[in-house]
């Protein structure tokens, strides 16, 4: 692995652990749980996919994708890296799938 590389998957290490540290991972979801496909939407923004491959892949239409991207990027779930035809999303870290069920009330010591 060259030294390039290697720098880059630290970065990437950091953006994630910070990710963690200053947005836990209820809010996320709350960010962005808006059912799997968009789930599998935010995990796919990793930097190597384009828009148009994300909207395939998760089985959305690119409008409304763009419109999920704009949401995670003014809450702080995701943010852009290049221009143009060459800009990416990345989001701050992946979460897991959902699990088909909607926890009724909250849980004691969730942060507001």
């Amino acid at each position: 692995m060259d030294s390039g590389s290697r720098l880059v998957q630290l970065i990437e290490c950091l953006v994630q652990v910070i990710g963690r540290t200053a947005m836990p991972l209820e809010k996320v979801q709350e960010i962005v749980d808006h059912g799997s496909a968009q789930v599998k939407a935010f995990n796919l923004c990793d930097g190597a996919n384009s828009q148009t491959e994300i909207a395939k892949a998760a089985g959305l239409d690119q409008g409304s994708l763009s419109k999920s991207f704009k949401r995670w990027v003014q809450n702080g779930v995701a943010f852009g890296v290049g221009e143009g035809g060459d800009a990416h999303l990345l989001h701050i870290y992946p979460l897991p799938k959902p699990s088909g069920r909607k926890a009724k009330g909250k849980r004691k010591g969730l942060r507001k």
